[in-house]
């Protein structure tokens, strides 16, 4: 595949998208549609750059290689930074919070344990320095089927169609009884990763434009998502028909691309040199702007206050971005050391091991007693209010319309409890008393 300046761009377009949203969500509240841009170029891409598996197991392990390669050692630096730098300062149950979003994202499932932690993406009174990187989740875990779905689409282009289908259709099916689940699970957001390898399969020569003439429908693209920033979405459908707009328009846009005197604006050439920073620029930017605006027991609510503050968050983006992209993706870091790419991420791997054992201690440093029993009695609750399948049952029984807590065979004694996330952390505590009654 030749070198495609108009994929930078829409690269760059994505990866602002995602950063606005993250510093203005009241202004730019469409900006997280960028997630899913970036799910149909990396589909694209991999079916576009790389030789399709299947002749030899050589050909799977290539393709692995380039890819661990190419993503692991940023995504390993990014979170030893936030554990090694956020975890001094935050309170103690926040560090327990952060440890366990480390400990994912060390085993490439940050998204299923996002899924499992309660909140929506969309929620601001959680602790998740590290939320950003459930994409990266979703995205590692589609790789690993990338060679299967190349060789079923070698053998049964029908067989492939019908992958897509079934992905999305469980995914606008779920989103209503579930947005949470949609959102952050590779099966609900495999379709966007389709969209781009089905299109670049059929309607590109190896990712290479083979439609000159669809232009300037890609150029249309281009201008939709832009706008698409300041679209206001409806969350609680997310990812849904909307996100299958953005997506089709992604698509067009990679088999379109865009004309020619439109790449060569000094808009499209910064676009382009964003681009080639955005994996980059997308680990830094969250984790930076999330501790910046931090405050104690304040969640991920925050607003920039000042212009200064502005343009010292976006110097530090930037700074940041530069060193990771140089040291990481480049490997100047590994080259300088003079050990290979490979040790590089075993030894990153061992350093984020032994920080997250010993953060506690260091933690511990920062906040007098007061501070320490306040924050853990945070954590004096329930795990969940309603079970996952009791909610699943709960849209077609009408029998199961309520949460029963405790032992609900043991005793007929039925209690009602009603009130904010105080009675929420009675609610076990009655349970027992009703059923040792």
């Amino acid at each position: 595949m030749k070198y495609r300046a108009d994929i930078q761009i829409l690269r760059g377009i994505a990866v602002l998208q995602v950063i606005l949203f993250h510093l203005f969500p009241k202004i730019f509240p469409g900006g997280f549609l960028g997630v899913d841009i970036f799910f149909v170029i990396s589909g694209f891409l991999m079916a576009a750059i790389y030789e399709k598996p299947g002749k030899s197991n050589k050909s799977y392990l290539e393709f692995y290689k380039r890819r661990f390669y190419r993503i692991i050692p940023a995504f390993y630096f990014i979170t030893l930074l936030t554990l090694a730098i956020g975890g001094t300062f935050i309170l103690p149950h926040e560090n327990n919070l952060l440890n366990a979003q480390t400990i994912s994202s060390l085993f490439f499932i940050p998204n299923i344990y996002f899924f499992w932690s309660g909140e929506s993406y969309f929620s601001d009174i959680a602790f998740r320095p590290l939320l950003h990187m459930w994409s990266l989740g979703v995205e590692l875990q589609y790789y690993l089927f990338v060679p299967l779905i190349m060789l079923i689409f070698k053998r049964l282009n029908l067989l492939y169609f019908l992958l897509f289908i079934f992905s999305l259709s469980i995914c606008l099916f779920v989103v209503n009884l579930s947005p949470k689940t949609a959102f952050f699970l590779l099966p609900f957001r495999a379709w966007e990763f389709f969209i781009g390898f089905f299109l670049a399969m059929v309607f590109s020569q190896n990712g290479n434009l083979k439609f000159s003439k669809l232009k300037p429908l890609g150029l249309t693209s281009f201008f939709i998502l832009i706008i698409v920033l300041f679209l206001e979405i409806d969350l609680s459908k997310h990812p849904g028909y909307m996100t299958l707009l953005i997506c089709l328009l992604s698509g067009i846009y990679l088999i379109g691309g865009i004309p020619n005197i439109t790449s060569r604006t000094i808009v499209a050439k910064g676009l382009e040199i964003i681009g080639k920073y955005s994996y980059s620029a997308y680990l830094v930017h969250y984790p930076l702007i999330f501790f910046y605006y931090y405050q104690p027991f304040k969640g991920e609510k925050r607003e920039v206050n000042a212009n200064l503050d502005l343009i010292f968050v976006i110097t530090l983006i930037v700074i940041l971005t530069y060193i990771t992209y140089q040291l990481f993706e480049r490997g100047k870091l590994a080259q300088f050391l003079k050990i290979s790419k490979a040790h590089s991420i075993v030894g990153l791997f061992i350093i984020l091991s032994l920080t997250s054992y010993f953060n506690p201690v260091l933690n511990s440093l920062f906040h007098d007693e007061k501070v320490t029993k306040i924050s853990y009695a945070l954590e004096d609750r329930g795990e969940w209010r309603c079970g996952k399948s009791g909610k699943l049952a709960m849209s077609y029984d009408s029998q199961y319309s309520v949460c029963l807590i405790g032992d609900k065979i043991a005793t007929n004694r039925k209690a009602l409890l009603v009130g904010d996330s105080t009675a929420d952390a009675l609610k076990n505590a009655l349970a027992d008393e009703l059923n040792a009654a």
